[in-house]
C-alpha cells in the first residue's frame, strides 16, 4: 500500500497449523487513521474496500466466521490457533 499510517494497532497473533510441523504465525493489525491512496503492489492484488456488517463469510477461510467479528465488532485483542479442524480462541478487551 501506497499510503501513510498514523494509527496502527496489533489486534491478533494467529498461529495455523497445517501439521504438527507447519505453523504459519500472522500477527495482524487494524489501520484506523492513514493518509494516500491504497494502491495494489506485487505482494497484494488491488485493495477493497467491505462493509463490517455485510462481509461474506462464505469465501472466506472456516475460521475467520470465529475470530474475525471479535476484532471487527467487539474490540477484542486475540490470540487464535487454528488447526485443521479446530480452533482455539484467547479473547482480551483492547487496552
Amino acid at each position: 500500500m501506497q499510503v501513510n499510517i498514523h494509527d496502527l494497532q496489533k489486534v491478533a497473533i494467529i498461529d495455523f497449523f497445517n501439521s504438527e510441523t507447519d505453523v504459519w504465525r500472522v500477527h495482524t493489525y487494524i489501520i484506523t487513521k492513514f493518509s494516500g491512496t491504497p494502491k495494489s503492489t506485487e505482494e497484494m492484488a488491488e485493495p477493497k474496500w467491505f462493509d463490517i456488517d455485510t462481509l461474506d463469510f462464505d469465501t472466506m477461510p472456516w475460521s475467520d466466521v470465529y475470530w474475525l467479528p471479535l476484532l471487527l465488532k467487539y474490540n477484542k485483542k486475540l490470540t487464535v490457533e487454528i488447526h485443521q479442524n479446530s480452533l482455539l480462541l484467547k479473547i482480551e478487551d483492547m487496552k
